[in-house]
């Protein structure tokens, strides 16, 4: 659904709706697809994808002309990546490559779920399941994040960052 592009009511609920399948199945979220035969992955009922590669390096969907909600928390993600000297790539990410464990760790971000990350993907349509690892750079990658948003201390190359973050709200009594 092109549609997902924007902050839509319908997506919320769409959301929902799929949460509550993969809740039905015994999973905590569900990954959304495209209908390409490779399946590439697009984003979670409500969350952006970032896997890790190994040597400071993600990958995450690419969004340019997907159906995939442009994420402000994966932007901060992004950002937090990049300034302390990662690498983050947006390219398609097919279903299979995660069933084949290519990858060292996992992701969702979104605003209810900040930096949570991903332990296990299964296929139904395959019965093919993978556990990824909860990879020590996912780890420090949510820690990061929570401390950035949270106004506490951080590394310094995320100062200027974070005080871009943070709006001062002044009251005026007139």
């Amino acid at each position: 659904e092109m549609n997902r592009q924007h902050k839509l009511a319908s997506n919320y609920l769409t959301g929902q709706r799929l949460v509550n399948f993969a809740s039905y199945n015994r999973f905590n979220e569900i990954l959304l697809t495209d209908t390409s035969p490779d399946r590439n992955v697009l984003e979670g009922s409500g969350e952006n994808l970032i896997f890790y590669l190994g040597s400071n390096r993600f990958v995450s969907p690419a969004q340019t002309g997907k159906a995939i909600l442009p994420g402000t928390t994966l932007k901060t993600a992004d950002q937090i990546i990049r300034s302390l000297g990662g690498e983050i790539t947006y390219r398609d990410i097919p279903l299979k490559e995660i069933l084949d464990g290519k990858f060292l760790g996992a992701a969702m971000s979104g605003t209810a779920a900040e930096i949570t990350p991903i332990s296990l993907v299964f296929d139904p349509k395959t019965k093919r399941a993978v556990e990824i690892p909860v990879a020590g750079e996912i780890k420090n990658l949510q820690k990061i994040y929570l401390d950035l948003v949270s106004g506490l201390e951080v590394d310094r190359r995320l100062n200027d960052f974070q005080k871009s973050l943070i709006l001062e709200v002044k009251w005026n009594p007139k």
